[in-house]
């Protein structure tokens, strides 16, 4: 079995090729296995990477969708299908869950769901677009959560947070730094969205 951090150098390769639909199936990998560590010892009601998400929201929305509140009316028809309700108050949570959950179980995207270059939620061609930002940010959540401290990365890969930059390889497990970031910029819905990479010799 890969670990957590061959996963997430994994989606980060893939997703510099230019293929994030396919990054994202390493990416929810990811985020399952962290979030079965953090809940191994509970029993929750929800999968686990379901509450991982819900908990870990206001980082994985600053992250990747800085306007997670403004989604379009007109949602592909699969979704509306695919969604209980389309008047939940958190609707953009609700549509990532659904498609971490689809990927995991069926090990590709929902074919209704894909990802822009920038900017925020779109729908082109009866697809939901996120940015491409959303990728990392799902990312993010596992880097900076304290059971992958001991995870690794190597020092070529770097992420960019509005102004911020760092090593991941110095980030693992440190969800201090995640929150003192999100306490500086939140509130900044137009600022950059985040990105991890690998950087080039």
């Amino acid at each position: 079995m890969k670990s957590i951090g061959q996963l997430v150098e994994e989606t980060i390769n893939v997703s510099d090729r230019g293929l994030p639909e396919f990054a994202f199936l390493n990416a929810c990998e990811a985020l399952d296995l962290t979030a079965q560590k953090v809940y191994k010892d509970e029993q929750t009601a929800e999968p686990a990477f379901q509450k991982f998400i819900r908990e870990n929201w206001r980082l994985i929305s600053f992250m990747g969708i800085p306007r997670s509140d403004v989604i379009p009316a007109n949602l592909p028809f699969g979704l509306r299908r695919a969604i209980p309700s389309l008047n939940m108050p958190n609707l953009a949570l609700e549509i990532v869950i659904y498609a971490v959950r689809h990927t995991l179980s069926t090990r590709r995207l929902p074919l209704e769901i894909g990802f822009a270059r920038f900017g925020g939620i779109t729908v082109e061609n009866d697809k939901l677009l996120f940015p491409k930002s959303l990728l990392f940010a799902i990312l993010g959540s596992v880097i900076f959560s304290p059971v992958n401290k001991d995870e690794k990365v190597p020092d070529n890969y770097w992420i960019n947070i509005w102004d911020f930059k760092m090593f991941t390889s110095e980030l693992w497990g440190r969800m201090d730094l995640a929150e003192r970031v999100m306490n500086l910029y939140e509130g900044n819905k137009w600022g950059n969205e985040a990105v991890i990479e690998k950087k080039v010799e």
